[in-house]
């Protein structure tokens, strides 16, 4: 009798026990921790700035870059700095 029920507590294991001592071990590898992978990705923030002239003629803003007026089309008139 009690050879019979070591047999049944060892199959047991082996079809039930074992299988999900390997499941929680790869869950446990796999799935991360919420506080882990909140911190390791630092958000960037990126910040552009865009100069704006008048324009000699209308007095309208263009972008320091542009070459004409966008509003009166007046040819802009670069310094040297």
């Amino acid at each position: 009798m009690a050879d019979a029920a070591l047999i049944i507590f060892i199959t047991l294991f082996f079809v039930f026990g074992l299988p999900m001592i390997f499941m929680i071990i790869y869950f446990l590898k796999v799935h991360k921790p919420i506080e882990q992978t909140k911190a390791s990705a630092p958000r960037e923030v990126v910040v552009k700035e865009v100069v704006m002239v008048p324009c000699q003629y209308c007095g309208g803003l263009m972008r320091e870059a542009e070459t004409q007026c966008p509003h009166c089309k007046a040819p802009r008139k670069i310094f040297a700095r």
